[in-house]
């Protein structure tokens, strides 16, 4: 309950009502005292206060944070692409179906028995680590995270049909043999292209080395260099090979062997 204080509240009629009835008892002139009256007007109501303006600032603050809220949730609801970036390039699954235009022989449009294989799975937003536990208690092997909100996975026809069902899901795709070829090697998949390359091939966690090895034989590899876990196999093959080796689905990833040279001490390159 608010309390209005009477004797800060006089009004002007009542103060000057007051001032004329003490200056008779002085015996003022008039001209005093119209003097004394014409600056107690001008000098504006005794004792009134400022208007609280305290309520009106926490309105417009509340107006300002409700039209924060309403821009921030349009924000977040507005449709705007999501990126999911490739060595090859960068597209939104939903807009485009690959980053650039594959050549027939190193897409798939789907695996073979259950269809057991790779995938690009991309998240709806941020990633929430229940997102990843729903995910992988539908039977998917999460590997690599792939920038925006995705990751490789593997999974089986099964799996693939649970993921469908979950909202925090964007979108899930083929992990392409295109997309797991270093884009300075794409030059090199004519048939032309017989002359042996040294490349390393990177190899899925879990997958059967011995197996993915025996296969790259028969497509023409040789001078193999596994690595100690195996993750990792160098080789010597030919371009045109290349291809054929990234639809195998153990293979995650086809570069070239970097090379490295020695220059004497005290000499430049080039010298």
């Amino acid at each position: 309950m608010l309390i209005r204080d009477e004797r800060r509240s006089l009004s002007p009629l009542f103060f000057c009502g007051g001032l004329l009835y003490l200056l008779k008892r002085l015996q003022m002139t008039r001209a005093h005292v119209c003097l004394i009256v014409l600056l107690a007007f001008l000098s504006g109501p005794v004792g009134c206060r400022e208007p609280n303006r305290s309520f009106q600032s926490s309105e417009k603050d509340a107006s300002k944070s409700e039209n924060h809220s309403q821009s921030a949730e349009t924000s977040v609801s507005t449709k705007e692409p999501v990126l999911i970036y490739l060595a090859i390039g960068s597209f939104d699954p939903l807009f485009q179906t690959s980053p650039v235009d594959l050549p027939q022989e190193l897409t798939l449009q789907r695996y073979p028995g259950d269809g057991t294989g790779y995938y690009i799975l991309q998240f709806k937003g941020p990633v929430l680590q229940k997102w990843k536990e729903e995910v992988g208690s539908a039977g998917v092997d999460i590997f690599d995270y792939i920038p925006q909100f995705a990751f490789l996975v593997k999974m089986d026809s099964l799996s693939r049909r649970r993921v469908e069902a979950m909202d925090a899901v964007r979108w899930f795709g083929i992990y392409q043999p295109g997309y797991r070829i270093a884009p300075d090697l794409m030059g090199m998949l004519s048939e032309k292209a017989d002359r042996p390359t040294k490349i390393m091939v990177s190899v899925f966690k879990g997958e059967d080395v011995s197996a993915l090895k025996a296969a790259i034989e028969r497509l023409g590899g040789e001078n193999f260099e596994v690595s100690r876990g195996g993750e990792r196999i160098r080789l010597l093959i030919a371009g045109n090979k290349i291809g054929d080796l990234a639809r195998l689905s153990g293979v995650r990833y086809i570069e070239r062997v970097p090379e490295f040279k020695l220059f004497p001490t005290g000499k430049k390159r080039g010298e």
